[in-house]
């Protein structure tokens, strides 16, 4: 994806997404995060991003604190 990115002048791609855990139910964006195990989260997201930087292109990780929260979620 990223050799992709480099193709057509983007110089940088917005991921990997390395939150939400998952772990409320009710979370939007579960579904955007590799995994609800941190270790194995983090892990992937590493190689994710030394692949995507080896083609040239910038990676920018997102959603990495407090993401789950949905109490209260436009008043932070």
């Amino acid at each position: 994806m990223s050799a992709e990115f480099r193709r057509k002048g983007v110089n940088v791609m917005l991921g990997p997404v390395v939150g939400a855990l998952g772990r409320v139910a009710q979370g939007g964006r579960n579904w955007e995060g590799f995994s609800n195990d941190p270790d194995l989260a983090s892990s992937l997201a590493y190689d994710m991003v030394k692949g995507i930087q080896g083609t040239g292109v910038i990676a920018s990780v997102k959603h990495f604190i407090a993401n789950e929260q949905e109490t209260n979620r436009n008043a932070m």
